[in-house]
């Protein structure tokens, strides 16, 4: 089938770095369909390893400046690996004038929902500038009923895209050629299948981002 797409040999891809590829597509191709570009201000919500690959490829893309919003100053490091200008803890008092700040007094041209949280979501529409888009690619039945659309600018868009996974494939091959693509900051762990119980607790206790399984020897 179209997603079962072939990596070259040469490339030396680890199988912990492989796997990565899948969400690394996915959200190439997504930033593609919502039409970020260069000189646009775009907004991440959410702090994990979507969240940093929309980030990265954001950044990519000549967008600025780039802003993560999370609830855990500690993992403001990361994101800022990947290319994020700035990391916005939204539990702090003073988060939407700090996000207001980044963005010149503007708001952001383009949100990308990374989290699904639906209080945060129709929370950030307030941070859209006029004509901005908010997109969702976390996308829950909670967030999908309970949503608020009541704030915003004059005119803003949600839009609703799907990623094309395949269509970015060779595009992906020819930034890792490139070394381009930081692996290893889109996960935290890599364990062995032996240890998978112990990679649930590391990650129930947010002690882990993401974690790799490697299936090697098993």
């Amino acid at each position: 089938t179209a997603y079962q797409q072939r990596i070259p040999g040469e490339l030396a891809l680890s199988p912990a770095d492989a796997t990565m590829l899948v969400t690394l597509k996915e959200l190439a191709s997504f930033l593609d369909a919502i039409g970020v570009r260069a000189g646009q201000s775009v907004v991440v919500l959410g702090a994990g390893a979507v969240a940093m690959a929309a980030a990265f490829f954001a950044t990519l893309r000549g967008a600025h400046p780039v802003v993560v919003i999370g609830r855990r100053p500690e993992v403001e490091e990361r994101v800022r690996r990947v290319g994020a200008d700035a990391f916005i803890d939204i539990t702090a008092p003073e988060a939407e004038r700090r996000l207001m700040a980044a963005t010149g007094g503007q708001g952001a041209d383009r949100i990308i929902d990374a989290a699904g949280d639906p209080a945060l979501f129709s929370r950030a529409i307030g941070f859209l500038a006029d004509g901005g888009v908010i997109a969702p690619y976390a996308v829950s039945e909670m967030l999908e009923r309970t949503v608020s659309l009541s704030g915003g600018p004059r005119t803003w868009s949600l839009v609703r895209a799907k990623p094309d996974e395949p269509a970015a494939h060779q595009h992906l091959l020819d930034l890792v050629g490139l070394g381009i693509v930081p692996f290893s900051a889109f996960y935290s762990h890599r364990m062995p299948l032996a240890q998978i119980a112990g990679a649930f607790e590391l990650l129930w206790q947010k002690k882990a981002f993401k974690v790799v399984i490697e299936m090697e020897g098993t």
